[in-house]
């Protein structure tokens, strides 16, 4: 029994435990700080060397799961932005234009318009 709680009850506690910690704190050393702070006041009360060994193993897993969650999400983040971006050339812009070819190069143009104490005005928004 205490085979099966050590290699694979607490292992899949700790991931679950660290999914939901990195989404929380968006950090992953933060996840690993508190897993790490947990496993050790449980290496202290059980008092043996095995379980500060087995808590310093949880901690790195713990790090792992959370930054393969940080990577998984800001892959995901990325593609959504990126399949957002339309081909629009939108005529109330103030003669702004934003246009995408199919090699993914994006052309911004807009209207500048000079005053007289020399200083330009730009009537757009910079991506």
């Amino acid at each position: 029994m205490n085979n099966l709680l050590i290699f694979f009850a607490l292992p899949i506690a700790v991931v679950i435990f660290s999914i939901i910690l990195q989404k929380i704190f968006k950090c992953p050393f933060i996840v690993a700080g508190i897993a790490f702070a947990i496993f050790l006041v449980v290496a202290v009360v059980i008092g043996t060397f095995e379980a500060l060994l087995a808590g310093i193993a949880y901690t790195l897993l713990a790090l792992l799961t959370a930054y393969i969650v940080m990577l998984i999400c800001r892959i995901n983040w990325s593609e959504n932005n990126i399949s957002t971006i339309s081909n629009t050339n939108d005529e109330n812009a103030g003669g702004c234009s934003c246009n995408q070819d199919n090699n993914g190069t994006i052309t911004v143009s807009a209207n500048i318009n000079p005053t007289n104490d020399r200083s330009g005005r730009f009537f757009g928004s910079y991506r």
